[in-house]
């Protein structure tokens, strides 16, 4: 009797998928956003603030809804890779925001088990009209480590919609020198 719940339940979602898939108006392959970063500089001194503008444009001709927080660090996900492919190193703050309690400057002492980690910050969901753009500032050296000198190469994404799409941005490239002291 279970297997023959189970196997309905399993007909009914694939079902109410198909369904989905050819109800209503014809869904556009092309995306409602697109999403464009710059830095504030390419070069800076190692140990010195690392700027990114990240600018989420709805690209569609209807207004287009989503999440929007604060930090703004929590509004999309970057990733930075140094000049060999590998990701720089995540910071404290990085680990925090995502759940990671795992590296050489985890949370001590780690959370006991069945612990919640409760986010503090603002979220809403907001309509970006036809056309229109959200501009984020996020300072990239409190979420990766860019101590060492060399060339990184930051990308963003975000996540636009319920089903998880994803929207990816240019790449741009920093260089990080030796500061002179």
């Amino acid at each position: 009797m279970e297997k023959t719940m189970a196997n309905l339940n399993r007909l009914f979602v694939a079902l109410m998928f198909i369904a989905a898939l050819f109800s209503g108006e014809a869904r556009s392959a092309e995306p409602a956003f697109s999403l464009n970063i710059k830095l504030a500089s390419d070069v800076i001194k190692a140990g010195s603030d690392v700027t990114v503008t990240v600018v989420l444009a709805n690209v569609s001709d209807q207004p287009q809804s989503l999440g929007w927080g604060e930090p703004d660090e929590g509004n999309f996900t970057l990733d930075v890779r140094d000049a060999s492919g590998i990701q720089a190193g995540k910071t404290r703050l990085y680990r925090a925001l995502t759940g990671d309690h795992t590296g050489k400057d985890a949370l001590e002492p780690p959370l006991p088990a069945g612990t919640e980690q409760v986010m503090v910050g603002k979220f809403t969901t907001i309509t970006l009209p036809p056309g229109k753009t959200q501009t984020y500032n996020a300072v990239v050296n409190k979420l990766y480590d860019l101590s060492q000198p060399g060339k990184y190469s930051i990308v963003a994404s975000k996540v636009v919609d319920s089903s998880g799409s994803v929207v990816r941005s240019n790449t741009v490239i920093l260089t990080v020198v030796a500061d002179a002291k």
